[in-house]
């Protein structure tokens, strides 16, 4: 299927825009700055713009978008305050502006979301998981930012080193908020994409093949 990442300077704009997609019976996929999403209990300075949500319906009377995270009602995710597990949240129309318009670094939202094109899709072949495979590698090996695939683990384990300076509070701090945002709590869908390449490679007989090929 086709996949068109769009953005915009103006709120306003990717607001009416995806206010008319839901209109048509098509949810939208918006990236946001976690903090600003009240639910998620995240403290103000835990920027980060690179997290997705989908939008499928809103309430103009209410001033209120209906999203779907990664919470379910028989899927609970962990908080800083505690689980959630809701099968959807109600986010009033101010929320979503912050935490849509946000522009903190290292990702910043900047009103991104997705567009989807079913009318292309095709069935999946071997082919198409070679190449999809391929290019995760590619990306990982080749990514296009100093944070990305391994650029970014190995500016991680320079970072990490600087630790050694921390308060004994500070290393404490740094340690958790860490691991709760790489652990199966935190990021990648909730450990969903690592659960998926995990479970799948392993029996997928071209994986070889996709090593052999770099």
């Amino acid at each position: 299927m086709k996949i068109q990442c769009k953005s915009t300077k103006r709120y306003d704009k990717a607001f009416e825009k995806n206010k008319l997609l839901i209109r048509k019976g098509q949810p939208v996929l918006v990236y946001v700055d976690m903090p600003y999403l009240q639910y998620l209990n995240l403290g103000e300075d835990n920027h980060f713009g690179g997290h997705a949500i989908v939008l499928f319906g809103f309430e103009d009377e209410k001033r209120k978008f209906h999203v779907s995270d990664r919470d379910n009602s028989d899927y609970p995710i962990r908080t800083p305050k505690g689980l959630i597990s809701e099968d959807f949240h109600l986010v009033d129309y101010q929320q979503m502006e912050k935490a849509r318009s946000s522009n903190y670094r290292p990702f910043p939202a900047n009103n991104k979301w997705l567009e989807f094109d079913f009318n292309s899709s095709q069935p999946v072949t071997a082919q198409i998981i070679i190449e999809a495979v391929k290019e995760t590698c590619d990306t990982m090996l080749n990514p296009p930012a100093k944070l990305l695939g391994v650029n970014g683990i190995n500016k991680f384990s320079e970072e990490v080193l600087k630790w050694s300076k921390f308060e004994s509070f500070k290393v404490k701090l740094a340690g958790i908020t860490n691991y709760f945002m790489i652990s199966a709590d935190g990021g990648t869908g909730g450990g969903t994409f690592r659960n998926m390449y995990g479970g799948f490679l392993p029996f997928y007989p071209t994986q070889e093949k996709c090593i052999a090929s770099r």
